[in-house]
């Protein structure tokens, strides 16, 4: 895949370790990484100088923390804190770091799901979620993707052939992938289609 400049979209506190897995396997040279670290309005109040220091101290190094696990996931990396992720915040952060793609790990409050959402809708931007870290430390080679009517499977198409590797690139340890497009399992055996790149 070639993205470059990625969006991580986390929980302050939260295990970070899933999703810088998953940027390593999808954007293994990215340039830019910006990681928001989301944090509930009660407690973004602990940033303020008029927090307990207690409070103050163990958000600061929730955001140390992650921005150490972070630190070699691409060239550069930046990590802001919000209280509240809109669509409109997501699009803007986007488009200012011209992000091509954001990744989502573990579970996140549904305003935070239909922001994401919304932002796709927006920006052409591809959105990776998972809850589970990817198996082993190479990148993602096989990946499938449910489309549902004939403009998903273009969506689809339009994916693979964006963000895939092109068939005139260098051969490398991984220059084979493979994408299984399925239709709902309503649908016969027959109607599944295997694409390789």
């Amino acid at each position: 895949m070639n993205y470059r400049r990625v969006l991580f979209v986390s929980e302050l506190g939260g295990d970070a370790t899933v999703g810088v897995a998953m940027i390593r396997q999808v954007a293994p040279v990215a340039e830019l990484l910006v990681v928001i670290a989301r944090v509930g309005e009660r407690k973004f109040a602990w940033f303020s100088g008029e927090a307990p220091g207690d409070l103050n101290e163990a958000v600061t190094a929730s955001v140390d923390a992650l921005r150490r696990s972070t630190t070699d996931a691409a060239r550069s990396v930046e990590v802001k804190v919000a209280s509240d992720l809109d669509a409109g915040t997501l699009a803007e952060i986007a488009a200012a770091s011209e992000i091509d793609l954001v990744v989502v790990a573990g579970p996140l409050p549904l305003g935070v799901i239909a922001a994401l959402a919304k932002l796709r809708k927006r920006r052409p931007v591809a959105v990776l979620w998972s809850t589970q870290a990817p198996l082993g430390n190479r990148p993602i080679t096989d990946i499938r993707c449910e489309a549902i009517g004939s403009r998903a499977r273009a969506a689809v198409a339009a994916f693979l052939r964006d963000h895939g590797d092109p068939p005139s690139a260098p051969p490398s340890c991984c220059s084979r992938r493979r994408c299984t497009i399925a239709r709902p399992s309503s649908a016969s055996p027959a109607s599944r289609r295997r694409w390789s790149s």
